[in-house]
C-alpha cells in the first residue's frame, strides 16, 4: 500500500500554502476548513481521494491606541496570521523597565514594583519565579500566543529571572553568610573535634558518613537559603496575584551558590584539619 498526499499549490496565494504545511492538519480538524473527500481512479489503476477544500482566507485592519495595523484570516474560524507583533510596541516602555531591574540591582525592587502593572510582565516575572526557564517561556507564549515574538518572550523571561535575583540579593547573601557560618560550625566540630576521630573505629565505613555529612550539608545550605531569601520574591507575587501567594507555590532559587558553599566549607575545614590538626583522613592523603 503507497500512500502520498499533495496539494495543488498552483491555485494557492502563497499565505495560504504556508498555513496550510504548517497547521493544516490542526486547522482541519478544528473545523476551520470544509472539506468534502471524492475517490477517484488514477491512470496506472490505483486508487486516489481527491479533496475538495473549501476556505476563506482575506485580510484585515485593526487599530489599538490609535496604531493601525494588518493582518490576513483564514479559515471559517476567522484565525489570523502574519499578525504584527503589536503587543511589543505596547510594552516598549516597560520592557526598558525590565531591562533596568534586570541591569540595575539597587532599583530592581522600585522598577518591578511599577511593572507588574502591565499584565504581560506581572505573568512573566511569575512564571520567572517558578518554573525552569523552557517551561515559563512555554507558559508565557501559551498565554500570549499573538503580538509578541518567540525572542520577545524569550528576553523577558530571562530578563525577569536576573530583574527577581536583584530584588532578592540582599537576602540572599545574608542567606549565604547565614548557611555558611551554620555549615562551618558543624563540619569544624565533625572534624577537628572529637566526634570524628571517635568513629575511625568503623575503618572505611567513615567515608559514607563523610559522604552523607557533605550531602547532608548541601542540603541544608540550600533549604537555609530558600528560607532566608524568597521574602523580596513572595512579596513581589503577592502584589501579582495575592491568591496564588496564599498557596504559598515553590519559589526557585539557583542551587549552584549554596551547592558550592557547602562544598567549599567541607573539603577546606578537612584540609585544615588534616594540615594544622594532625588528624587523618583517607580520601585526603597528605
Amino acid at each position: 500500500l503507497k500512500t502520498s498526499f499533495e496539494i495543488d499549490r498552483a491555485e494557492l496565494p502563497p499565505t495560504a500554502i504556508h498555513v496550510l504545511e504548517g497547521s493544516g492538519p490542526r486547522m482541519a480538524e478544528k473545523k476551520h476548513f470544509h472539506i468534502h473527500p471524492e475517490p477517484i481512479k488514477r491512470d496506472d489503476g490505483g486508487l486516489a481521494i481527491q479533496y475538495q477544500t473549501q476556505f476563506p482566507l482575506g485580510k484585515m485592519e485593526f487599530s489599538i491606541k490609535d496604531q493601525d495595523y494588518r493582518c490576513d484570516i483564514i479559515g471559517f474560524k476567522g484565525k489570523m496570521i502574519q499578525l504584527p507583533d503589536f503587543l511589543e510596541v505596547l510594552l516598549r516602555n516597560a520592557f526598558g523597565r525590565l531591562q533596568k531591574a534586570a541591569n540595575n540591582p539597587p532599583a530592581a525592587q522600585q522598577s518591578i514594583e511599577k511593572l507588574i502593572k502591565r499584565r504581560f510582565f506581572a505573568d512573566s516575572i511569575l512564571f520567572s519565579s517558578e518554573m525552569p526557564r523552557k517551561k515559563a517561556m512555554q507558559s508565557l507564549k501559551k498565554k500570549y500566543p499573538i503580538g509578541v515574538s518567540n525572542r520577545f518572550v524569550k528576553e523577558s523571561i530571562l530578563l525577569s529571572r536576573k530583574a527577581l535575583d536583584n530584588a532578592s540579593r540582599t537576602a540572599r547573601w545574608m542567606a549565604y553568610a547565614a548557611a555558611g557560618g551554620a555549615l562551618a560550625a558543624i563540619d569544624a566540630l565533625y572534624f577537628a573535634g572529637p566526634i570524628r576521630g571517635s568513629l575511625l573505629t568503623i575503618g572505611n565505613l567513615i567515608i559514607v558518613i563523610d559522604v552523607v555529612l557533605l550531602l547532608g550539608g548541601m542540603g541544608l545550605a540550600y533549604v537555609l537559603t530558600l528560607l532566608l531569601s524568597k521574602r523580596p520574591i513572595a512579596k513581589i507575587i503577592e502584589q501579582i496575584d495575592p491568591a496564588r501567594a496564599a498557596k504559598k507555590k515553590r519559589i526557585r532559587i539557583a542551587i549552584g551558590p549554596p551547592i558550592a558553599i557547602a562544598a567549599g566549607l567541607f573539603f577546606s575545614v578537612a584540609l585544615i584539619s588534616v594540615l594544622v590538626l594532625g588528624k587523618s583522613i583517607l580520601w585526603l592523603p597528605l
